[in-house]
């Protein structure tokens, strides 16, 4: 019995909520259950794949044959998988008419009026349980017989709550695809043209002693290309994201992995931004806050949720941080290759050795940075230059490197700790370490993602959370770091040491895991 009064006409409406809701809520069952059908049967496919084809490797059939009876097998399969689509796509309209009709409830006067009394009567509540609590604990007794009377008024007092809480929960808005797409578009264009207005009127004019941005040279005209080269991209993902995610959000509406997600994007894309990475603390919070369903799906969460931010990052350190164009374009297109490369070899080479060689190595590289740092100069190494001549061997070896680097990508291992190493001990800036990096990952990250999407082998709810709160945690970073500290006079030195330590803890990281791996073997 809600202790609320409400008029006849809100009583109605009310009710007629509820039932809308519960109706929403049994079709999202059931489209749940038809789409953990589909990925059942999906695997099942996959492994009587691999089995057929264990079984069929020393079978003296030709070939021809082995391929019309793997066809026939998946055949079988793909008749059902198909059959399972058409009844999810029929139920999600099912789902999305009903959808429709609850928000058209909800957006009424009167349902505000009652939300808003719901809200005061749960605050009523608590304000009562407090008051309850505070009584007790005043109170001169045994400590054990007061513990079990606030149990006991806790647990009184806790279905009330609870059933206010879910009452409130149904009368309120829900999170749309329009909403969404709405607030990620504004964000996005909000914040490119917020960072690229600080970019040409403060930090570059701050780091040049004051001489503007001259969008006359080779170097703008190409870096202002490969900025809107970015921005289509980012709207290519964006939209597959956003697109891909609508029928997640009705169904999953009742899950908090999107407010989740922002939390854990904003976080991890601020520290990504200043070159520390995004992946490993990612997973950590997402175990941590149960922010996933299954293990098998982090891959695509990680690629999905921060696509955008780090396309965002490229647009933004493009523009701000001069770097030859023919560096740049090496760099990059090597990384891309080693990608594509490292895709196709991630399952036939043992990662464990390479973990094991790279943590050894970015130890060494670490402590070698320190010793050539400017403010102790045990021995000259840290350089000025902002690329890297044809002429001499650096570019060759430092492509080769980015190769090898954009291999490992596949094999769990960032890029931007070795990059940084490397563009440092190459005798570069190491500020032009950053539109290098983030330019690379920002055209290999796409490709995996959209091939995670296809697959369906992600999270869509949480990725968009990651996506949103990611975005503003790369503004958030430039500003502060970067233009904040852009004007002191140390502030590449200081920036040198800020990457010697995120260096140190991405080789610490690696070994650790490699030692981990080793332990439970």
């Amino acid at each position: 019995m809600r202790d609320i009064q409400l008029s006849d006409k809100q009583s109605l409406l009310f009710e007629e909520i509820i039932n809308k809701d519960n109706e929403v809520e049994n079709l999202c069952n059931e489209y749940q259950l038809l789409k953990e059908n589909y990925n059942q049967i999906s695997n099942e496919l996959k492994q009587r794949i691999l089995q057929e084809k264990e079984e069929l490797k020393n079978s003296e059939i030709s070939k021809v044959d082995k391929d019309r009876h793997l066809q026939e097998i998946s055949k079988s399969y793909n008749v059902e998988r198909t059959k399972l689509v058409y009844d999810m796509d029929r139920k999600f309209d099912s789902i999305e008419n009903h959808y429709k009709e609850l928000s058209i409830l909800k957006k009424q006067k009167d349902t505000r009026i009652v939300l808003k009394l719901i809200k005061n009567e749960i605050r009523e509540i608590k304000k009562n349980l407090k008051e309850e609590l505070k009584q007790i604990k005043g109170n001169e007794q045994d400590k054990i017989k007061r513990n079990e009377t606030i149990t006991e008024i806790k647990t009184k007092y806790k279905p009330r709550i609870e059933e206010k809480i879910t009452e409130r929960n149904k009368l309120k808005k829900g999170l749309d695809k329009i909403t969404l797409f709405s607030v990620l578009t504004i964000s996005l264009v909000v914040l490119i043209a917020g960072a690229l207005c600080l970019d040409y009127l403060v930090y570059i004019p701050k780091t040049n002693g004051g001489i503007k941005y001259d969008f006359g040279l080779k170097e703008s005209i190409f870096a202002v290309s490969v900025s809107g080269i970015l921005i289509i991209l980012l709207g290519v993902v964006a939209y597959r994201l956003l697109n891909d995610s609508e029928k997640v959000l009705m169904a999953e509406r009742n899950q908090n992995s999107f407010k989740t997600g922002v939390g854990i994007g904003f976080f991890t894309n601020f520290f990504d931004t200043i070159g520390i990475g995004s992946f490993a603390p990612t997973i950590v919070l997402l175990r941590l806050f149960k922010g996933y369903k299954e293990d098998k799906r982090i891959p695509g969460i990680l690629n999905a949720g921060h696509t955008i931010p780090v396309i965002l990052q490229a647009i933004i350190f493009v523009i701000a941080i001069k770097v030859d164009i023919y560096t740049l374009i090496t760099l990059t297109a090597t990384t891309v290759v080693g990608g594509y490369i490292g895709a196709s070899l991630a399952n036939k080479v043992n990662g464990k050795s390479i973990k094991l060689i790279m943590g050894i190595v970015l130890f060494v590289t670490a402590i070698f940075m320190i010793l050539s740092h400017p403010m102790i100069g045990v021995f000259e190494g840290v350089g000025k230059a902002k690329g890297l001549s044809f002429d001499g061997w650096k570019i060759y070896v430092t492509a080769f490197i980015f190769l090898i680097l954009g291999l490992l990508i596949s094999f769990g291992i960032g890029l931007y700790a070795p990059a940084m190493a490397v563009i440092t001990l190459m005798g570069m800036d190491v500020t032009v370490a950053f539109p290098i990096m983030m330019t690379s990952t920002a055209f290999v990250m796409p490709v995996g993602t959209l091939k995670f999407m296809k697959d369906k082998n992600y999270e869509p709810k949480v990725s968009v959370g990651i996506t949103t709160g990611g975005i503003f945690g790369v503004f958030t970073a430039f500003v502060i770091v970067f233009v904040g500290f852009s004007g002191h006079t140390q502030f590449v030195n200081y920036l040198l040491f800020l990457v010697i330590a995120v260096i140190f803890y991405a080789s610490i990281s690696i070994l650790y895991d490699f030692f981990k791996g080793k332990k439970i073997e």
